[in-house]
């Protein structure tokens, strides 16, 4: 990782101070070898479900202020709708893939 070997301990450890696994992959020596050391574990966490619209340009809204909009949209969701919307993609997903190799 970047050069710097992380014992599965370690890396857990450093996952439990706040670091995400990206994070952790590319760390820099400087900044493992001040965190290595300290020893943490997460007392809260906090769950959003986030919705990134990336073309918005393409959607009639009565909320967006113009049909122009390039900027991303984010909608936060509640647990089920999220769930229910990522089932419904993979659905989409599936039958994309079906059609392939048809």
């Amino acid at each position: 990782m970047n050069g710097i070997e992380i014992s599965d301990e370690t890396f857990n450890n450093l996952l439990s101070l706040g670091f995400t696994k990206d994070e952790i992959e590319n760390m820099s020596e400087e900044v493992y070898n001040l965190n290595k050391n300290l020893k943490g574990e997460i007392v809260a966490s906090q769950t959003q479900y986030l919705k990134i619209i990336e073309n918005p340009d393409t959607i009639k809204s009565p909320f967006l202020y113009n049909d122009l909009q390039t900027d991303p949209i984010i909608v936060e969701l509640d647990e089920a709708t999220y769930n229910k919307e990522v089932a419904q993609e993979k659905n989409v997903q599936k039958k994309i893939k079906y059609r392939q190799w048809i």
